[in-house]
Protein backbone atom coordinates (compact mmCIF):
# COMPACT_ATOMS: atom_id res chain seq x y z
CA UNK A 1 0.00 0.00 0.00
CA UNK A 2 0.97 3.84 0.07
CA UNK A 3 1.50 5.94 3.30
CA UNK A 4 -1.69 7.60 3.92
CA UNK A 5 0.05 10.72 6.41
CA UNK A 6 2.78 10.96 8.42
CA UNK A 7 2.17 13.10 11.74
CA UNK A 8 4.39 14.33 14.15
CA UNK A 9 4.37 12.77 18.04
CA UNK A 10 5.88 15.70 19.42
CA UNK A 11 4.25 19.54 19.70
CA UNK A 12 6.95 21.07 18.50
CA UNK A 13 7.62 19.45 15.38
CA UNK A 14 6.25 20.88 12.21
CA UNK A 15 4.28 18.44 9.99
CA UNK A 16 6.29 20.05 7.19
CA UNK A 17 9.63 21.15 7.31
CA UNK A 18 11.52 23.42 4.69
CA UNK A 19 14.49 22.63 3.02
CA UNK A 20 17.33 24.87 4.23
CA UNK A 21 19.16 26.71 1.33
CA UNK A 22 22.40 28.86 0.88
CA UNK A 23 21.14 31.22 -1.72
CA UNK A 24 24.32 33.40 -2.07
CA UNK A 25 27.35 31.07 -3.20
CA UNK A 26 29.99 34.11 -2.43
CA UNK A 27 29.31 34.80 1.36
CA UNK A 28 28.45 31.59 2.47
CA UNK A 29 32.01 29.85 4.23
CA UNK A 30 34.53 27.97 2.11
CA UNK A 31 37.13 26.19 3.94
CA UNK A 32 40.72 28.21 3.24
CA UNK A 33 42.93 25.56 4.68
CA UNK A 34 42.42 22.01 3.80
CA UNK A 35 44.43 19.32 6.02
CA UNK A 36 47.72 18.48 3.60
CA UNK A 37 48.25 14.95 4.33
CA UNK A 38 51.72 13.43 4.36
CA UNK A 39 50.37 10.11 2.32
CA UNK A 40 49.14 11.41 -1.15
CA UNK A 41 45.07 11.00 -1.09
CA UNK A 42 42.96 10.38 -3.96
CA UNK A 43 41.82 13.55 -4.69
CA UNK A 44 44.99 15.79 -3.94
CA UNK A 45 44.28 18.80 -5.13
CA UNK A 46 42.71 22.21 -4.78
CA UNK A 47 38.67 21.69 -4.92
CA UNK A 48 36.31 24.62 -5.82
CA UNK A 49 32.80 23.80 -6.49
CA UNK A 50 32.12 26.66 -8.83
CA UNK A 51 28.24 25.88 -8.81
CA UNK A 52 25.85 24.09 -6.94
CA UNK A 53 22.38 22.26 -8.42
CA UNK A 54 22.25 21.13 -12.00
CA UNK A 55 19.96 22.19 -15.20
CA UNK A 56 19.51 18.94 -16.23
CA UNK A 57 17.28 16.36 -14.82
CA UNK A 58 18.52 13.28 -16.21
CA UNK A 59 16.51 10.26 -15.00
CA UNK A 60 18.46 8.50 -13.21
CA UNK A 61 20.35 11.07 -10.93
CA UNK A 62 18.60 12.59 -7.49
CA UNK A 63 21.97 15.25 -6.79
CA UNK A 64 19.61 17.80 -9.63
CA UNK A 65 16.57 17.34 -7.40
CA UNK A 66 18.11 17.61 -4.14
CA UNK A 67 20.62 20.60 -4.78
CA UNK A 68 18.09 22.25 -6.23
CA UNK A 69 17.86 25.31 -6.93
CA UNK A 70 20.94 26.21 -9.51
CA UNK A 71 23.18 28.37 -7.56
CA UNK A 72 26.48 29.83 -9.00
CA UNK A 73 29.59 31.19 -7.35
CA UNK A 74 31.36 34.60 -9.58
CA UNK A 75 34.74 34.63 -11.19
CA UNK A 76 35.98 37.14 -8.90
CA UNK A 77 35.32 34.87 -6.11
CA UNK A 78 36.90 31.81 -6.95
CA UNK A 79 39.89 32.98 -8.44
CA UNK A 80 40.27 34.60 -4.71
CA UNK A 81 39.21 31.38 -3.18
CA UNK A 82 41.88 29.64 -5.80
CA UNK A 83 44.39 32.16 -4.74
CA UNK A 84 44.11 32.02 -0.67
CA UNK A 85 44.39 27.66 -1.15
CA UNK A 86 47.00 27.47 -3.26
CA UNK A 87 49.25 30.03 -0.60
CA UNK A 88 47.95 27.61 2.41
CA UNK A 89 48.50 24.08 0.49
CA UNK A 90 50.88 24.85 -2.69
CA UNK A 91 48.57 21.86 -4.32
CA UNK A 92 49.47 22.05 -8.39
CA UNK A 93 46.51 20.83 -9.62
CA UNK A 94 42.91 22.79 -9.25
CA UNK A 95 39.55 20.77 -9.92
CA UNK A 96 36.47 23.26 -11.17
CA UNK A 97 33.52 20.66 -9.77
CA UNK A 98 29.90 21.00 -9.79
CA UNK A 99 26.94 18.47 -11.05
CA UNK A 100 28.40 19.96 -14.77
CA UNK A 101 31.09 22.15 -15.12
CA UNK A 102 30.17 22.49 -18.64
CA UNK A 103 27.20 24.57 -17.81
CA UNK A 104 28.87 27.32 -16.02
CA UNK A 105 27.81 30.38 -17.46
CA UNK A 106 31.37 32.08 -17.38
CA UNK A 107 33.55 29.14 -17.73
CA UNK A 108 35.18 30.73 -20.04
CA UNK A 109 36.27 33.58 -18.43
CA UNK A 110 37.11 31.35 -15.58
CA UNK A 111 39.17 29.32 -16.95
CA UNK A 112 41.20 32.09 -19.04
CA UNK A 113 41.92 34.21 -14.99
CA UNK A 114 42.66 31.11 -13.65
CA UNK A 115 45.28 30.35 -16.22
CA UNK A 116 46.75 33.59 -16.20
CA UNK A 117 47.19 33.58 -12.94
CA UNK A 118 48.75 30.00 -12.57
CA UNK A 119 50.40 28.86 -15.54
CA UNK A 120 54.07 30.17 -14.02
CA UNK A 121 53.22 28.33 -11.12
CA UNK A 122 52.48 25.35 -13.26
CA UNK A 123 49.37 24.34 -11.48
CA UNK A 124 46.93 22.00 -13.83
CA UNK A 125 43.45 22.82 -14.29
CA UNK A 126 40.85 19.73 -14.25
CA UNK A 127 37.33 20.09 -15.11
CA UNK A 128 35.11 16.63 -14.06
CA UNK A 129 32.04 16.32 -14.89
CA UNK A 130 31.17 17.67 -18.11
CA UNK A 131 28.32 18.18 -20.26
CA UNK A 132 28.27 17.04 -23.14
CA UNK A 133 27.21 19.32 -25.56
CA UNK A 134 28.20 21.97 -28.33
CA UNK A 135 30.31 24.21 -26.18
CA UNK A 136 32.14 21.41 -24.76
CA UNK A 137 34.62 21.04 -27.95
CA UNK A 138 35.81 24.90 -27.39
CA UNK A 139 36.85 23.73 -23.98
CA UNK A 140 40.11 22.08 -23.71
CA UNK A 141 41.96 25.05 -26.00
CA UNK A 142 41.00 27.56 -23.30
CA UNK A 143 43.12 25.80 -20.90
CA UNK A 144 45.84 25.03 -23.55
CA UNK A 145 48.27 26.78 -22.23
CA UNK A 146 48.65 24.76 -18.64
CA UNK A 147 50.13 21.35 -17.72
CA UNK A 148 47.25 19.32 -19.02
CA UNK A 149 45.41 16.67 -16.24
CA UNK A 150 42.44 14.24 -17.49
CA UNK A 151 39.88 15.41 -19.72
CA UNK A 152 36.19 13.96 -18.26
CA UNK A 153 33.09 12.95 -20.17
CA UNK A 154 30.27 11.21 -19.15
CA UNK A 155 27.96 9.82 -21.74
CA UNK A 156 26.53 7.56 -19.09
CA UNK A 157 25.57 4.71 -22.53
CA UNK A 158 26.96 3.50 -25.48
CA UNK A 159 23.97 4.95 -28.14
CA UNK A 160 21.89 7.57 -28.71
CA UNK A 161 18.62 5.76 -28.50
CA UNK A 162 19.40 4.74 -24.35
CA UNK A 163 20.52 8.42 -23.80
CA UNK A 164 17.06 9.57 -24.93
CA UNK A 165 15.30 6.98 -22.44
CA UNK A 166 17.78 8.53 -19.49
CA UNK A 167 16.98 12.21 -20.84
CA UNK A 168 20.55 12.81 -21.44
CA UNK A 169 20.17 14.01 -25.04
CA UNK A 170 23.56 14.21 -26.59
CA UNK A 171 24.39 12.50 -29.80
CA UNK A 172 27.41 10.90 -31.04
CA UNK A 173 28.94 13.70 -32.57
CA UNK A 174 29.28 16.01 -30.31
CA UNK A 175 30.99 13.65 -27.66
CA UNK A 176 33.90 12.42 -30.48
CA UNK A 177 33.67 16.67 -31.60
CA UNK A 178 35.26 16.67 -28.12
CA UNK A 179 37.53 13.89 -27.86
CA UNK A 180 39.01 15.26 -31.16
CA UNK A 181 39.10 19.04 -29.27
CA UNK A 182 41.14 17.32 -26.56
CA UNK A 183 43.01 15.22 -28.59
CA UNK A 184 44.14 18.20 -30.97
CA UNK A 185 45.01 20.73 -27.69
CA UNK A 186 47.36 18.32 -25.98
CA UNK A 187 45.18 16.09 -23.61
CA UNK A 188 46.56 12.98 -23.50
CA UNK A 189 44.24 11.40 -21.19
CA UNK A 190 40.35 10.73 -22.00
CA UNK A 191 38.22 9.39 -18.64
CA UNK A 192 34.76 8.27 -19.35
CA UNK A 193 31.97 7.40 -17.24
CA UNK A 194 29.01 4.62 -18.34
CA UNK A 195 26.37 2.93 -16.45
CA UNK A 196 24.85 -0.66 -16.93
CA UNK A 197 21.54 -2.44 -16.20
CA UNK A 198 20.05 0.88 -16.92
CA UNK A 199 16.05 0.91 -17.84
CA UNK A 200 15.25 -0.28 -21.59
CA UNK A 201 18.93 -1.35 -21.61
CA UNK A 202 19.45 -4.50 -24.59
CA UNK A 203 22.50 -6.13 -25.40
CA UNK A 204 23.22 -4.17 -28.31
CA UNK A 205 23.75 -1.06 -25.84
CA UNK A 206 26.32 -3.22 -23.65
CA UNK A 207 28.17 -4.11 -26.42
CA UNK A 208 28.68 -0.26 -28.14
CA UNK A 209 30.30 0.88 -24.76
CA UNK A 210 33.53 -0.96 -25.78
CA UNK A 211 33.02 -0.12 -29.29
CA UNK A 212 33.09 3.81 -28.29
CA UNK A 213 35.72 3.36 -26.43
CA UNK A 214 37.91 1.94 -29.18
CA UNK A 215 36.79 4.68 -31.50
CA UNK A 216 37.58 7.29 -28.67
CA UNK A 217 41.17 5.75 -28.18
CA UNK A 218 41.61 5.70 -32.37
CA UNK A 219 41.01 8.72 -32.55
CA UNK A 220 43.71 9.72 -30.66
CA UNK A 221 45.88 7.90 -32.92
CA UNK A 222 44.52 9.87 -36.20
CA UNK A 223 45.31 13.27 -33.94
CA UNK A 224 48.74 12.66 -32.68
CA UNK A 225 49.98 9.46 -34.02
CA UNK A 226 49.09 7.27 -31.01
CA UNK A 227 46.38 5.54 -29.42
CA UNK A 228 44.29 7.62 -27.24
CA UNK A 229 44.85 6.86 -23.35
CA UNK A 230 41.20 6.12 -21.87
CA UNK A 231 40.18 5.59 -18.23
CA UNK A 232 36.90 4.39 -18.25
CA UNK A 233 34.41 3.65 -15.31
CA UNK A 234 31.18 1.56 -15.41
CA UNK A 235 29.20 1.71 -12.64
CA UNK A 236 25.91 -0.34 -12.65
CA UNK A 237 22.91 1.24 -11.95
CA UNK A 238 21.18 1.74 -8.71
CA UNK A 239 17.33 3.10 -8.59
CA UNK A 240 17.31 6.39 -6.40
CA UNK A 241 14.37 7.78 -4.62
CA UNK A 242 12.53 10.98 -5.83
CA UNK A 243 13.85 10.11 -9.45
CA UNK A 244 11.55 9.16 -12.34
CA UNK A 245 13.15 5.31 -12.17
CA UNK A 246 13.01 5.09 -8.25
CA UNK A 247 9.94 2.42 -8.86
CA UNK A 248 11.93 0.36 -11.78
Amino acid sequence: GTIGAITPTEDDIPTSISKAVVEDMDRTYYPLKPIVPFAEPVHDRINLEIMRGCPHTCRFCISSIIKAPLRFRSVQNLTDLAEQIYQNTGYDEISLFSLSSSDYPWLDELLVRLSGRFKARRVGLSLPSLHINEKLKDLPGVINAVRKTGFTLAPETGRDCLRQIINKPIDDKEFFQAVCAAYQNGWQLIKLYFMIGLPGETEADIRAIPEMIKKASYLGKEIKGSPGNINVTISPFTAKPHTPFQWV
